[in-house]
């Protein structure tokens, strides 16, 4: 490779005579030129020191097959001009004549599949992949969308996506501004996500407008997404791969690559009892507030520092970050992010065990997980060095730098850690305790005053809206470096909640007989009447359990019942009832938010109390106070409520559980309450 540098004081075009004039040839001065070739590495250029001495004059020939030297040596010298300018400025010449060159050219319609698609708009924009950004032309027709390179970067020279296999069309930022849109297709290959920015906010929503008139998006509304995830018809992980893509984040653009969370805590133990709460992060926390002596340091400093402040010095998501991850499944993105060349072997990720002791102990390591560490398919080929790379030998007495070095649970297997990670992530204990989680990274507690109630506080430039103007900054360089700046450091995901995110439903059970509760003071053998409930959403009143014997059926929903003791139907699936009296009045509470009081009689039942309580969120669980007029109900939002069926009333409430509370009891005078951490209060 010959390298000319631009800062030399003139450079001279001879064209020669003898030459036609698709030749030129460029001649350095040799008292200006600083570099010279190696002849130990022909491929290679050494930097000359001032005190080297000049060899001879150089004389370099270029032939020219696609334009006149003239014309290249007009634009070299354009770039010359730019060169010897301020950072700010230069980047303003060069992207002025980029843009004047790309205006000029027009989308080779020979590339068009069939010759009956109408041409509904093209634009110019650019195709981001990864930290590759490719300039090129977007068509965009009745049937299709092309991208057509300005370079021969791309696989192919024109990429093309069939319309009828676009499942959805997202908006995305580039550097904090809303330039970005990405095609998902339902298409095997690299195709399958298209990620452009396009040279303005305008042209980015004329674009999307005519992509949305044309595509069938079957894609559900943020809404309607959170409430499957609450009845556990989408996983914990389909539902956070939605969140990222709904707040922004993409796999295409390592500055916005999507966010997971560290689940487990224990990366030392031989086994993993992933039913012991013990082995988890606290997800109500974030990662820099998990350490108490770190977090002290850094109160101290934030406490001491001028505005604007932030606690955290460094983002829980960055293009350096997920480099770090996947350096060894794809080790030229770290080149091109290192200038060339790989960290240092002792920074690199060499042992998971270590990478989460850094986070919860360096002043500087925030860094959450991405989606790799949870997908099995990979078998976990990213902590692999299949390729046989050389990243070189680590100081610390361990060797050279190979595969990632695994908690002993793992077994030694990448594709047992990815699992048993994805495990922990569906576990019922991380299902009680995402929302929290989800509260600081996409909702409520992202800013603002909740969000230095919890120790969420990052630097200003991260959050979403603080450089959507550039009149925010006059200053062209303070401007550029900003930019450069936001696309390092990371990025804060859109925010989609703005109130607390409802926690998850309980696990839908199958109807089991042998589970099934008696009434207060009965058995299997006690004549009298008791509730079952089957998966269809079918209620069953029976005689003499020992002989089942069916006195009564009702079915007033499709819906699977959750609940197997003293159920009846609602419109939403079952999460317990409980007599309140001795009566036959059943007070059954639901995932929906609601509870009601139903009277069962020979002639089938009638629901005599409907209500719901003021969070909305889902009720977990019922208890009947001697009196038969109070009852006490746990719910989601981590309270207890006691409410009055006389009257209709919530008399009061009881705050004492840091997560949902999941079971309450009233024992001879005595309340008592359980929540999804573990905690039992009386």
């Amino acid at each position: 490779m010959l390298r000319f540098p631009m800062d030399v004081a003139s450079v001279g075009w001879v064209y020669l005579e003898e030459e036609t004039a698709e030749r030129g040839t460029e001649t350095v001065d040799p008292l200006e030129d600083r570099w010279r070739l190696n002849p130990r590495r022909p491929l290679s250029l050494r930097l000359l020191r001032p005190t080297d001495k000049i060899l001879g004059d150089f004389s370099f020939r270029f032939e020219l097959f696609f334009r006149s030297a003239e014309e290249f040596a007009l634009r070299a010298s354009q770039l010359w001009r730019a060169s010897t300018l301020t950072a700010s400025q230069h980047e303003s010449m060069v992207q002025a004549i980029i843009f004047s060159l790309q205006s000029r050219v027009t989308f080779d319609l020979s590339w068009v599949s069939d010759l009956h698609e109408e041409i509904v708009g093209e634009f110019i924009g650019k195709r981001i992949s990864h930290l590759a950004v490719n300039p090129g032309r977007i068509l965009l027709t009745s049937r299709r969308i092309y991208f057509q390179p300005f370079n021969n970067l791309e696989k192919a020279p024109v990429l093309q996506v069939n319309l009828d296999s676009v499942t959805a069309v997202l908006r995305r930022r580039c550097g904090l501004r809303p330039l970005g849109l990405e095609v998902v297709a339902d298409v095997p290959d690299d195709r399958a996500s298209l990620f452009f920015s396009l040279p303005s906010e305008m042209a980015r929503e004329e674009l999307v407008g005519a992509l949305c008139s044309r595509i069938h998006s079957q894609r559900p509304p943020l809404s309607e997404m959170t409430a499957k995830w609450q009845r556990r018809e989408v996983d914990n992980f389909e539902y956070l791969v939605y969140l990222n893509e709904e707040s922004g984040r993409s796999c295409q653009d390592l500055s916005q690559y999507p966010v997971f969370p560290w689940v487990l805590s224990n990366y030392t133990s031989e086994s993993l009892d992933l039913n012991d709460p013990c082995v988890y992060r606290d997800l109500r926390k974030p990662l820099g507030a998990l350490n108490p002596k770190r977090l002290a340091e850094l109160q101290e400093r934030f406490n001491e520092m001028p505005e604007p402040r932030f606690l955290y010095g460094s983002h829980y998501s960055a293009p350096a970050f997920v480099v770090f991850y996947l350096v060894r499944k794809d080790p030229l993105e770290a080149l091109c992010l290192q200038g060339g060349k790989f960290d240092a072997p002792d920074r690199m990720f060499n042992s998971v065990q270590e990478a989460w002791s850094n986070v919860n102990t360096s002043p500087s390591d925030f860094k959450e997980l991405i989606p790799e560490f949870f997908i099995p398919e990979n078998n976990g080929d990213f902590l692999v060095n299949s390729l046989g790379i050389d990243f070189g030998v680590r100081q610390d007495g361990k060797g050279p730098v190979g595969d990632v070095e695994l908690p002993p649970w793992a077994r030694g297997s990448p594709s047992a850690f990815v699992r048993l990670n994805r495990e922990a992530l569906e576990h019922d204990i991380v299902s009680a305790n995402l929302h929290h989680w989800i509260d600081l990274i996409f909702g409520y507690k992202q800013r603002g005053p909740e969000a230095e109630a919890v120790l969420n506080i990052f630097h200003p430039m991260s959050y979403e809206g603080y450089c959507t103007t550039e009149d925010r900054l006059m200053d062209p360089d303070e401007l550029l470096a900003l930019r450069t700046q936001i696309s390092e450091f990371g990025q804060v995901p859109s925010q989609l909640f703005h109130l607390p995110h409802p926690a998850r439903g309980f696990t839908q059970r199958s109807f089991d007989l042998a589970t099934v509760d008696a009434p207060p003071g009965g058995n299997e053998s006690t004549e009298g009447s008791s509730l079952l409930s089957s998966a269809d959403g079918t209620v069953f009143t029976v005689d003499k359990l020992s002989t089942i014997q069916i006195v009564a059926c009702f079915t007033l929903n499709k819906r699977a019942i959750s609940s197997l003791s003293f159920l009846t139907a609602f419109p939403s699936p079952l999460t317990s009832s409980t007599s309140p009296t001795a009566t036959s009045a059943v007070l059954a509470t639901s995932e929906d938010g609601s509870f009601k009081l139903i009277a069962l009689r020979d002639a089938g039942c009638e629901v005599i109390r409907s209500a719901s309580l003021p969070s909305g969120l889902a009720l977990s669980d019922s208890a009947a106070l001697p009196d038969g007029k109070h009852v006490v109900i746990g719910s989601l939002d981590d309270n207890v409520y006691l409410y009055n069926l006389e009257l209709g009333l919530v008399r009061g409430s009881l705050s004492n559980h840091p997560s949902a509370v999941s079971a309450v009891a009233w024992v001879d005078g005595f309340l008592a309450s359980g929540s999804w951490d573990g905690l039992i209060r009386l």
